[in-house]
């Protein structure tokens, strides 16, 4: 069965059903993010194509994570920038994640957050979700990348 020549309109459907079922243990803006890309991966794995995967897997970033308190824009960001080095290993997808995380999220300490409403005394009411997720992330790298020799790079 060649995805290429196969209808793809269910991709979205499969893709938001994974996401959604998959929240109560993605709490984390990381978690989430990490979610998406390991369905695009298993998408491109199958052999659908980059436009095809990436086409349904922002529609279903928007429809499982609209209610999310992180910034569903942002985690659509993270899911199309990271996606350019899949197929990659995980220790791989972590680190980028680390680092795009490093560049694009709020910090404060060594919690960080999709976004930080500071300065506006009306954005202050609302409740920061701050994610303390760094070390279990540096533990997932170590432990999908165990060996010396190791290089936690993108083949592409």
């Amino acid at each position: 069965h060649d995805p290429g020549h196969s209808y793809k309109g269910y991709l979205a459907g499969i893709f938001t059903g994974a996401l959604v079922n998959g929240r109560k243990w993605t709490g984390s803006w990381a978690g989430q993010i990490l979610s998406s890309l390991a369905w695009v991966q298993t998408a491109l794995h199958a052999g659908y194509a980059r436009g095809d995967t990436m086409r349904h897997m922002h529609r279903a970033v928007h429809r499982a994570y609209a209610d999310s308190p992180h910034n569903v824009l942002g985690t659509v960001k993270a899911v199309h920038g990271l996606s350019y080095l899949l197929p990659a290993r995980k220790c791989a997808v972590v680190e980028a994640l680390q680092a795009w995380l490093v560049k694009n999220a709020s910090w404060e300490g060594d919690r960080y957050t999709s976004w930080a409403p500071r300065g506006h005394a009306a954005l202050r009411a609302y409740d920061t979700v701050w994610n303390r997720d760094w070390e279990a992330l540096q533990n997932l790298k170590a432990q999908c990348c165990p060996g010396a020799g190791c290089v936690c790079v993108s083949p592409r």
